[in-house]
């Protein structure tokens, strides 16, 4: 699932160990900013809550198994897949 902090906690809550929590972060939140600014998608506002949201939810990431950061796509996804491959040959 592609799910908010809170989600994911709740998730990882109701099935324990049979959940694998990953959470993507980005680099920093300024490269985040960089980010949602050259999308054009967002208007200042909305720009502004989601980098407010995104600290608070960095600090709930260390409620999740993993932590990746979004720093090169190509890697991350690697990365990602790694993790998930190790989770499956664990069980």
């Amino acid at each position: 699932f592609d799910v908010d902090v809170v989600g994911g906690c709740n998730i990882k809550k109701y099935y324990g160990d049979r959940a694998l929590s990953v959470f993507i972060q980005p680099p920093s939140i300024e490269e985040l900013e960089y980010r949602l600014r050259n999308r054009h998608t967002e208007d200042e506002a909305t720009i502004q809550k989601r980098l407010s949201e995104v600290r608070k939810e960095i600090e709930r990431s260390k409620k999740y198994d993993y932590t990746i950061i979004n720093d090169d796509l190509e890697r991350a996804i690697n990365e990602l897949e790694s993790i998930i491959k190790n989770e499956v040959n664990n069980d």
